[in-house]
């Protein structure tokens, strides 16, 4: 199928609004232009033809809880073909990469599901961006599979087919399919930001009938997260589920990241049954209010002086004594600030916000044991109660009792009294709590946790009872390093590795490195651990299976002080101070004054990197040595010529080597040669000269003799003293 160019513009055109028109309004324009074109068809189709596409819910594709959940739903409420308005798909790609991303991408949501949706078929034909969940179930349903919904389950917890099928429309639904908006795959292909506009305005059009909640949006991202399809398939998937959540168009999607980060360490885990209790609680007391930004952040990242424990009912009981709050700015409850957070989560305030928790805990498993034995304790009754508990407990810990609906601060005696007080009156009998009696709070009572090995995505709150998830949950594990903070940095005598941390909150320590292999254990305490003690990656030494080595080069470099020394020794002759140097081109010329025959002796000055035992250019032999079991010649390089300075070049700078032997220019001729080679021994080591042969005149060029096969293409012919042009034999 070809687009034409007016279709092409019309699109492109209603495609650039995206960040100008709601995408409902959007998506109701695209399939106008699309129809009005002739490229979008309605037909029925079966659920067995369709896959779902690779961008639907922002790459998320499908949750097979929801796929679930909503045929569950269906079944409760009686299904209706009609009602599906939203089954909107895109035909799948014949060939080409797009067929193969979509296959792929579906057959490894399928892997992840184990069992909860269908297998690809290879009969699939289109990709669901709308009604998605359904159609995915009633793929699953017409070949067979478990469920994990009781009302959709026969007693072997499959899919119960043939209960689904006394509704005629939900047997037709399996049998036959229902109508679907079907796009054309090249659509798709040629503007594939289409499917991402659809399936926003698709899954957006199920959640704008209601306002949703912040809890609301909390429990839908627990259920994101705890499905396997999801959590599993995707390295980013955190990103995916709050950006979800943003084009949804909740109000709060703005601070999703916030309240995803407290649903997975506080909500309980991944039931949310922290979550769902706070929502319970809200709807119960006919609560509405929004929490807002800042104060989520305050009960979600404010870290309590005493990090032994996370506070997670605690922070739990802050949220609802804000939802319960009469005091509303803006539409967000402002009972408590993130300032009072702050100041419960204080060291000042350490053994109240203890005290606070241990009284929340000490409730929760005091009603699992009572509704075991009272059948009018059930999770209805209880439900009030535990409310009220929970926001008694965080106004005593704010100090804001007065300012909350009952306007009294009670004490913390009290508060567990008149929880014990609502208990006797829905049970009928007097309810009494052994822990809050006089006598058994003199008691101590000993932890019964077991260790927990992993930190879980999602924490319940058994883990918050787990002295290893907390110290995990701080950064600390078994085997990790550590060091004591005294005021100095980290060495490796006062570093310890981790060895166990038990349910006592005792963390078991070995010194990292112990030089005479003897190591050393110690004991401390959870709370000394997270207060005192740092994770450092510091490696320990290792010993060298050599105590000492002096290699060969060594002896070299020592050979070469040897050597230096006796240069640096060796000065020239008195004559050399009336010698001129001259640059560009380079020679050394006599003064004023005539020098006598053997007067004048140079010697060649030179820095320690200039003695190499290599031969380089223009360098000298200044003989063989013995360096430990071998001998090697070494040879005295020439310094760098000393720069001119920039403005007056008559001087040069005082860091320069300027030795008027490396000046002596080169002549072939040997009849010219006015300088010769000579020895002057220093401390036992000849060193290279050169002496003047005749007798110098004033203003004389030094030269000496190189034999033309070996001279040096630089080199400067001298007879008169004037430079000559080079010899044809020099040249080449």
């Amino acid at each position: 199928m070809a687009l034409t160019t007016e279709f092409r513009q019309d699109f492109q055109m209603m495609l650039k609004q995206e960040s100008a028109v709601p995408y409902n309004e959007l998506l109701m324009n695209l399939l106008f232009c699309l129809e009005k074109h002739k490229l979008l068809d309605e037909r029925e189709i079966c659920a067995s033809k369709m896959l779902v596409h690779h961008k639907n819910r922002n790459g998320l594709m499908l949750s097979v809880h929801n796929a679930h959940a909503n045929a569950a739903t269906i079944v409760k409420v009686g299904a209706d073909r009609s009602q599906l308005s939203n089954a909107v798909c895109i035909e799948l790609a014949t060939e080409g990469h797009a067929r193969e991303i979509n296959i792929q991408k579906n057959k490894a949501l399928v892997a992840r599901a184990k069992g909860k949706l269908a297998p690809v078929t290879g009969e699939e034909k289109y990709l669901s961006v709308g009604c998605g969940h359904t159609a995915a179930f009633v793929k699953l349903a017409k070949v067979g599979g478990p469920t994990p919904e009781a009302s959709l389950a026969d007693d072997k917890g499959m899919i119960d087919v043939g209960k689904l099928k006394r509704n005629p429309e939900f047997k037709a639904m399996i049998e036959k399919g229902w109508s679907w908006k079907v796009v054309p795959a090249i659509v798709d292909h040629e503007f594939p930001n289409f499917a991402g506009i659809a399936q926003k305005a698709l899954n957006v059009n199920n959640h704008v009938a209601q306002k949703t909640s912040e809890l609301e949006m909390a429990l839908s991202m627990t259920e994101l997260v705890s499905d396997p399809t999801i959590n599993e398939g995707e390295a980013d998937w955190k990103s995916m589920v709050i950006e979800h959540m943003q084009d949804r168009g909740i109000p709060s999607g703005e601070y999703a990241d916030i309240i995803l980060e407290f649903a997975l360490q506080y909500g309980g885990g991944k039931d949310g049954s922290e979550i769902k209790f706070m929502h319970d609680v809200a709807c119960h007391f006919g609560c509405s209010n929004v929490l807002g930004e800042s104060f989520w952040t305050a009960v979600t990242k404010t870290v309590f002086a005493d990090r032994t424990s996370m506070f997670p009912l605690l922070r739990v009981a802050l949220c609802l004594c804000n939802l319960s709050a009469s005091q509303v700015q803006d539409g967000i409850a402002k009972l408590l600030m993130k300032s009072d957070v702050a100041r419960l989560a204080a060291k000042a305030q350490s053994a109240k916000a203890k005290a606070c928790e241990e009284t929340l805990v000490k409730a929760k498993a005091m009603l699992a044991a009572l509704s075991e034995k009272y059948e009018a304790l059930d999770e209805t009754a209880c439900l009030e109660p535990l409310g009220k508990l929970f926001v008694r407990v965080g106004l005593y810990g704010t100090d804001k009792g007065v300012a909350g609906r009952e306007n009294k601060q009670y004490d913390l005696q009290e508060i567990q009294h008149l929880f014990l007080d609502q208990l006797t009156k829905i049970v009928g009998k007097q309810v009494n709590y052994e822990p809050w009696s006089v006598e058994g709070q003199k008691k101590a009572e000993a932890p019964s946790t077991e260790s927990h090995s992993a930190v879980c995505e999602v924490a319940t709150l058994e883990d918050h009872s787990k002295p290893l998830w907390i110290a995990q949950k701080a950064g600390f594990d078994i085997g990790k390093s550590i060091y004591e903070k005294l005021g100095t940095a980290a060495t490796i005598e006062r570093t310890f590795d981790i060895v166990s941390i038990d349910d006592d909150k005792n963390v078991k320590l070995i010194t990292k490195f112990a030089y005479d292999g003897v190591h050393k254990t110690a004991v401390i305490s959870l709370d000394c651990m997270l207060a005192k003690w740092h994770l450092t990656k510091m490696e320990a030494p290792v010993c060298l299976k050599i105590a000492m080595q002096k290699p060969p080069s060594l002896d070299i470099e020592h050979q070469k002080c040897v050597i230096f020394n006796a240069i640096y020794e060796a000065h020239s002759s008195a004559a050399g101070d009336s010698l001129q140097l001259w640059r560009k081109p380079d020679m050394v010329r006599t003064g004023g004054t005539s020098i006598s025959v053997g007067a004048l002796t140079l010697v060649p000055m030179v820095t320690m990197t200039g003695i190499v035992t290599t031969k380089c250019f223009n360098s000298v032999s200044i003989g063989k040595f013995a360096v430990g079991d071998k001998t090697y010649e070494f040879f005295i390089t020439p310094p760098p010529k000393p720069a001119m300075l920039p403005g007056d070049p008559l001087k040069v700078a005082d860091t320069a080597i300027a030795s008027p032997f490396w000046f002596v220019s080169t002549t072939s001729t040997k009849s010219v040669a006015n300088m010769e080679y000579g020895v002057k021994t220093v401390k036992g080591i000849d060193i290279p000269v050169l002496k003047n042969k005749v007798a110098l005149p004033p203003y004389t060029g030094l030269c000496k003799f190189v034999p033309a096969k070996a001279a040096m293409a630089s080199s400067i012919e001298l007879e008169t003293g004037a430079p000559k042009k080079k010899a044809r034999s020099a040249a080449k």
